[in-house]
């Protein structure tokens, strides 16, 4: 028999990089209500962990910052991430962070519906409705 060195499995990743990206291919795959779910989840374990880290950032109790985390997290009107209440630079540079998650949560939710339209678009256009 001829010695053959089998590489193993291609379709699985064999680094952390390829693996993240193989995780994230998955997910782009899930139908439309999984990937809400998905974003959901992430939206709600940001609110929880931002109210952590404001807390910290800010020296407020865990009910002022989680509140917080979610008015900057989902942009609320009105709410301030660089004003007068938050405690020193700290504070500030915490609820920009937050900020700035949120940004990124609502383009990604706007992607995932921008992506379901255009799919339901196509198959009318292509008469498989």
């Amino acid at each position: 028999a001829a010695n053959v060195a089998i590489v193993g499995d291609l379709s699985e990743p064999s680094t952390w990089n390829e693996n993240i990206d193989y995780q994230f291919q998955k997910l782009f795959r899930l139908p439309f209500y999984k990937k809400i779910l998905c974003l959901t989840s992430v939206s709600t374990a940001s609110i929880l962990l931002g109210g952590v880290l404001y807390k910290y950032a800010s020296r407020r109790p865990y009910s002022y910052s989680a509140f917080k985390a979610y008015c900057l997290l989902n942009g609320v009107p009105g709410t301030d991430a660089t004003g007068e209440d938050e405690s020193g630079w700290s504070g500030i540079v915490a609820g920009n962070l937050l900020y700035l998650l949120g940004l990124f949560t609502f383009a990604i939710m706007i992607a995932i519906v921008t992506e379901s339209v255009n799919g339901k678009v196509q198959q009318v256009q292509l008469g498989n409705h």
